[in-house]
C-alpha cells in the first residue's frame, strides 16, 4: 500500500529525533513538525508543476523518505546526543513506574483511542461540511493535479486554511479512495493526548498529573465525536498544544532546533483553521511576556528564523486568498452571496458579554429537553438584561439562540464538554486566586487561554454549532486543568477520572453520525444502527437520509456513463452536499475528474483550458425545476434522467432506473 510512505517518512523522523536528543514524546512531536513541514513543501512544489498525482508523489515520498534513512544511518553512527535521563527512560508515561489508577487511565485512553480508530476506517465521512467543502476541495485538487484556486459556487472551498485536506489528499492520491481520509483526524487526537501530556510536564507536573492531562484531552465527548471525521478541529488543536509546548521547551533550552520547531508549529497551527488567527495572540502574547521576557535578546535574534518559517509554510495560501479576496485571510463569509459572515457586525461590551454566555451555554446541555429549555429561556433573559437582543443578526448566524435537545448530544456539531468545563473553570480559578503558590507558567497560560476565549467571544458570531470551535482551547487547558488536580487536590483525581471515563464511553460507541453500537436516536432509526450492518456507501447519508434515494440510484448512473470528465453544477444550491457523488460515481478502473460548472463569480477567474473543455455529464442538483438549465445543457446533452431534484445531463441513456426527460 502507498500510503507506508508518508508513514515511513514520519518514522524516519522520529528515529532521527529520538536519537538526537530528545525524549519519546518530544521526538513523536518534533517528527510531526518536520514531517508536516515535508508535506507542505512536497505539496506546494508538485502543484506548481501540476504534478500532484500518483506517480509524482509516490517518487516524491520515495525520495525524500531515502534521503532521510540516510541521514539516520549517518546519525546512529556517531554517539548518541541526548542527555542522560531523557531518552526511553524519559518516558515519562511508563506503565511500569506508574501506579494502579495511572495504569488504568492509560488503558481508558488506549481503549477510547481504539474505539474511535475502528470508527474512523470502518465508517466514510459524514458529516455536512465534511461533505459540502472538505472533500469537495480534495478532489477538486486531485482531479487538477494542484492546489491551485478553482471556479467554485462555495468559496470556504479555496480560501480556509488547507492543512488537514492537504493530508486527506495525500492519502486520497495515493489509495486511490476515502478509506483512510478520517485518520487524519483521529493521528490528531492520539497527538493532542502526548502534546498536552508534555505541557503538563513542561509546566512542572509529576506522572500522574502527565497522564491525566492526557487523559482528560483524550475524554472530551465532544472530541471523540469529531476524532472520527475528516474535519480540521483536532488538527487545529494538536498544533495549538504544540505551540505552546515547543513556547515552553524554548524558555528552557532556547537553541535554534527550538526556534525551527515553534516556526513549524505555528506555521502549521496557521493552515489548520482560521479561528487560530484569534487564539494564538493571546498566547503566545500570555508565554512571552509572562515566561521568556528574560530571554528577550535570544528572542529577537531567532524570530527572523521563526518569521521565514511560517512564511515557508503559508506564504503561497497566502498570496492565493489575496488574489482571491484583497486579504490574506480570504473571504469574511464562505458563500458568494456573503450573507453568511463569520464575524460580528459590531463590537460592544454588552454584545461580547452576551456572546460569552452563549458559547459558554453550549456546553451545559443536559440529558433532558426540559432541562435545557429552562436553560435556554434563563440565558436569554440574562442576555435581554444587558439590553442586547438574543438572537440579534449581528452576533448570531444561522439560528436564534438555543440549548440543543438532548438528541443532539451525541453529534460532532453540536455535543458540549460540561464535566471540563467546570473542572477548567474550577482549575483557573483556584490557580489565579492563588497564583503565588504555583508556577507561574501555568498561571500565565491560563490567563493566556481565557484572553483567546474572550477575543473569539468578541470578534465571531456565535452559531449553534460553535461549541466545536472551543476543542483547541479546552485541549490545551486540559493541562493547566490536571496541574492543579493533581497538586492541589489529589483526591479529586480518581472520582474525576471514573466521571470522565463514564461520560466519554456513550461518544465513543454510540457516535451519532458513525454508531459502533447505536445511536440512541428513534427518529430515522435505521440509518442510527450500527456501522457494521449497514454498507459503506449507505453511511455518506447518515446525516442527510433524504438524499440516500437520491444520491444511491444517481451514482449508479454516473458509473455505468463511464465518463472521465464530470462537471457539477451546484449553482442552485452550492451546498449541495455533493461529495457522495463525487466518490461513488467513479466508475472501476477509470480516473474520473470532476470540475464545477457555471460559475459567475469572483473564482472563476481560476478556470483553466480544461474549464473551457465540454464534459461528458453534467450533474446538476436542485435543477428538475429551473428550465434555464435545462435550456442550457439541453442542446449538448439529449439525454437527461430525473433523481428527485437532481438531473443528469448525458449523451447516452445510462441502464439504471429513474425517470428519463426529454430537454424543455
Amino acid at each position: 500500500m502507498l500510503l507506508v510512505l508518508p508513514l515511513a517518512a514520519y518514522t524516519a523522523w522520529f528515529l532521527l529525533f529520538e536519537r538526537l536528543y530528545v525524549n519519546r514524546r518530544e521526538a513523536a512531536l518534533t517528527a510531526a513538525a518536520w514531517w508536516t513541514l515535508q508535506l507542505v513543501v512536497l505539496t506546494e512544489t508538485l502543484s506548481f508543476g501540476k504534478a500532484l498525482a500518483r506517480g509524482p508523489l509516490v517518487v516524491a515520498w520515495l525520495c525524500t523518505t531515502l534521503l532521510l534513512m540516510v541521514v539516520l544511518v549517518v546519525v546512529r553512527r556517531g554517539p548518541k546526543q541526548n542527555p542522560a535521563g531523557t531518552g526511553r527512560a524519559g518516558m515519562a508515561l511508563s506503565i511500569s513506574a506508574s501506579t494502579r489508577l495511572d495504569r488504568l487511565m492509560v488503558a481508558a485512553m488506549l481503549l477510547i483511542s481504539g474505539l474511535v480508530g475502528i470508527t474512523a476506517i470502518v465508517s466514510p465521512p459524514n458529516g455536512s461540511d465534511q461533505l459540502q467543502y472538505h472533500l469537495p476541495r480534495v478532489v477538486e485538487w486531485a482531479s487538477r493535479d494542484s492546489v491551485a484556486f478553482f471556479p467554485t459556487h462555495y468559496y470556504v472551498q479555496l480560501f480556509a486554511p488547507p492543512l488537514a485536506e492537504w493530508m486527506m489528499l495525500h492519502s486520497y492520491v495515493l489509495t486511490g479512495g476515502d478509506r483512510f481520509v478520517n485518520l487524519v483526524q483521529w493521528l490528531a487526537f492520539v497527538g493532542s493526548g502526548i502534546g498536552v501530556s508534555l505541557i503538563a510536564k513542561e509546566l512542572g507536573a509529576k506522572v500522574r498529573g502527565q497522564i491525566l492531562a492526557a487523559f482528560l484531552c483524550m475524554a472530551l465527548p465532544q472530541g471523540i465525536l469529531a476524532a472520527s471525521s475528516a474535519k480540521n478541529d483536532w488538527v487545529l488543536s494538536f498544533w495549538l498544544a504544540a505551540v505552546v509546548f515547543f513556547l515552553l521547551r524554548w524558555h528552557r533550552e532556547p537553541d535554534w532546533l527550538s526556534s525551527c520547531n515553534v516556526g513549524m508549529s505555528v506555521g502549521a497551527a496557521l493552515l489548520a483553521k482560521g479561528t487560530v488567527y484569534v487564539f494564538l495572540p493571546p498566547i503566545i502574547a500570555a508565554i512571552s511576556v509572562g515566561v521568556m521576557r528574560d530571554k528577550w535578546r535570544i528572542l529577537l535574534k531567532q524570530s527572523s528564523l521563526v518569521v521565514a518559517v511560517i512564511v515557508l509554510m503559508n506564504g503561497m495560501q497566502w498570496a492565493r486568498n489575496y488574489s482571491l479576496a484583497g486579504s490574506i485571510f480570504g473571504l469574511s463569509a464562505p458563500d458568494v452571496a456573503g450573507k453568511e459572515k463569520y464575524t460580528v457586525d459590531r463590537i460592544s461590551l454588552p454584545g461580547i458579554a452576551a456572546n460569552i454566555l452563549r458559547e459558554l451555554a453550549m456546553h451545559m446541555g443536559m440529558p433532558v429537553d426540559a432541562l435545557n429549555d429552562r436553560e435556554t429561556r434563563a440565558v436569554r433573559a440574562v442576555i435581554t438584561r444587558l439590553g442586547v437582543d438574543p438572537d440579534d443578526p449581528a452576533f448570531t448566524n444561522y439560528t436564534k439562540f438555543a440549548i440543543p435537545h438532548q438528541y443532539f448530544h451525541r453529534d460532532e456539531f453540536y455535543a458540549g464538554n460540561p464535566l471540563h468545563l467546570a473542572l477548567i473553570v474550577f482549575a483557573f480559578a483556584a490557580l489565579l486566586l492563588s497564583w503565588r503558590r504555583g508556577p507561574l507558567a501555568a498561571a500565565v497560560l491560563a490567563l493566556g487561554l481565557a484572553g483567546a476565549f474572550l477575543l473569539y467571544c468578541g470578534l465571531f458570531k456565535w452559531e449553534i454549532w460553535c461549541a466545536r470551535l472551543h476543542l483547541p482551547l479546552f485541549v490545551t487547558a486540559s493541562a493547566v486543568a490536571a496541574l492543579v488536580i493533581q497538586s492541589r487536590f489529589a483526591k479529586l483525581v480518581l472520582p474525576l477520572a471514573v466521571a470522565a471515563f463514564v461520560l466519554a464511553l456513550p461518544p465513543a460507541l454510540c457516535n451519532g453520525l458513525r454508531p459502533l453500537l447505536y445511536s440512541g436516536g428513534f427518529h430515522n432509526w435505521k440509518s442510527r444502527t450500527s456501522i457494521f450492518f449497514r454498507s459503506r456507501a449507505e453511511l455518506y447519508f447518515t446525516q442527510q437520509a433524504e438524499l440516500k434515494d437520491i444520491y444511491l440510484p444517481a451514482a449508479q448512473a454516473i458509473r455505468r456513463e463511464r465518463c472521465d470528465d464530470i462537471g457539477i453544477d451546484t449553482s442552485i444550491v452550492p451546498y449541495s452536499h455533493e461529495y457522495p457523488l463525487m466518490e461513488l460515481g467513479r466508475s472501476p478502473g477509470l480516473e474520473s475528474t470532476f470540475r464545477y460548472l457555471d460559475v459567475h463569480n469572483l473564482s472563476s477567474k481560476y478556470a483553466d483550458r480544461s474549464d473551457l473543455l465540454q464534459p461528458c455529464l453534467v450533474i446538476c442538483p436542485s435543477c428538475r425545476d429551473h428550465k434555464e438549465k435545462w435550456e442550457e445543457y439541453g442542446p449538448q446533452f439529449p439525454v437527461a434522467r430525473t433523481f428527485g431534484e437532481l438531473v443528469i445531463f448525458s449523451r447516452t441513456p445510462a441502464n439504471v432506473s429513474g425517470q428519463p426527460l426529454q430537454a424543455r
